[in-house]
């Protein structure tokens, strides 16, 4: 895997102390079956939207 200039690893290849992480959550498209005019990722199911779901999971498994 090739690094870009100035990223940290330590030997035995993880990520070096203080490295951060970043998480991209793609999303996109409406959900034409359900009849809704929203991005799928926004519509709620069960109180809550899979964009907080995905959120509140990454968030609960940081290192930190």
């Amino acid at each position: 895997m090739a690094q870009s200039k100035g990223s940290k690893q330590v030997p035995g290849g993880g990520p070096a102390p203080g490295a951060r992480t970043i998480t991209v959550i793609l999303g996109g498209g409406v959900d034409a079956r359900r009849g809704l005019d929203i991005p799928k990722q926004l519509a709620p199911i069960a109180g809550r939207t899979s964009l907080e779901r995905t959120v509140d999971i990454l968030s609960a498994s940081s290192t930190t």
